[in-house]
């Protein structure tokens, strides 16, 4: 469609910024500068996470490990094919030891912070090969711009909070 004739647009004119953040980026601007009523999401917390040990009850953890166990095994096989789908494309070869021990640390960290299980994600592989990254940089990058959209969120709240 329309949006897909202006990201072959773009293309031609950048070749190292994906369409879809310029066209994400120029819509919410109209959305903040025009005040159109859009849907949201909802608001939240813009507060980075305290740890918290206080949590722990073993009754608690007997219950979640079988669910926990299969979220591990769904994790590793998303990632693994992630990683097995960018080994394709690229041509290079990656340590699957590496990507699941290196994943179990962060899931296991994330724990004491409330915070979610994360896999390796296909949307944002697909970015750094589309954008042709080079270095694991591209992924603190992504985590930085992230983490700056957040913190100017925090800065221009959304209508109604």
């Amino acid at each position: 469609g329309t949006f897909q004739s202006l990201e072959e647009q773009w293309k031609k004119i950048n070749k190292n910024i994906p369409g879809a953040l310029i066209a994400v980026t120029i819509f919410s601007f109209l959305v903040y500068i025009f005040d159109l009523d859009v849907k949201t999401i909802g608001s939240f917390n813009a507060t980075l996470p305290v740890p918290n040990l206080d949590a722990f009850d073993w009754n608690l953890i007997k219950e979640l490990l079988a669910p926990a166990g299969s979220l591990a095994l769904l994790a590793s096989v998303e990632s693994i094919s992630t990683a097995a789908i960018a080994e394709k494309v690229t041509k290079k070869k990656f340590n699957s030891n590496f990507e699941l021990f290196g994943q179990g640390i962060a899931n296991f960290t994330l724990s004491f912070f409330k915070g979610f299980p994360a896999t390796g994600s296909f949307s944002r592989t697909a970015a750094n090969i589309r954008s042709q990254a080079q270095t694991r940089f591209a992924s603190v990058f992504q985590s930085v711009t992230i983490l700056f959209i957040l913190l100017v969120n925090d800065c221009f709240p959304l209508r109604g909070e």
